[in-house]
């Protein structure tokens, strides 16, 4: 009886304990997703789409490979424990994204593509985001 009551407590710490996407980055994309009406955004065959659901401590962009994004580490890396990714490219060309880029997308420090083409977006690039290809 110990020892199963053993293996289900190290299974709940190793399911627990996993390796996230950068927080700030996490709020920069989520902000996106919301300004430009995420919800309807359409994804490549096969691809996974961009799920908020549950926050933060529920959610990995870089470690579950979601669509059009690519972090500083592989997904395996990245679903690692102790591993903190950040977002180095964002590739949304034909998305269907539609509304205004957030001034939070500047938070992406870490960046070095932002592919936004074929989209319906309107407004101007964010100052703090054109800071990114300096």
């Amino acid at each position: 009886m110990i020892s199963i009551l053993a293996f289900v407590l190290v299974a709940f710490v190793t399911v627990s304990i996993k390796g996230l996407t950068n927080n700030v980055d996490y709020d920069a994309i989520e902000s996106l997703y919301m300004s430009t009406n995420g919800p309807d955004w359409e994804y490549r065959v096969g691809s996974i789409p961009w799920n908020f659901t549950g926050g933060y401590s529920e959610q990995n962009p870089c470690g579950d490979s979601w669509d059009g994004i690519t972090c500083s580490d592989t997904p395996t890396a990245c679903l690692a424990q102790s591993i903190i990714c950040t977002i180095t490219s964002l590739n949304l060309t034909n998305h269907a994204l539609s509304g205004n880029l957030p001034f939070g997308l500047g938070a992406l420090t870490n960046i070095s593509t932002l592919a936004l083409g074929t989209n319906s977006i309107i407004g101007t690039l964010p100052l703090n985001t054109v800071a990114m290809s300096t």
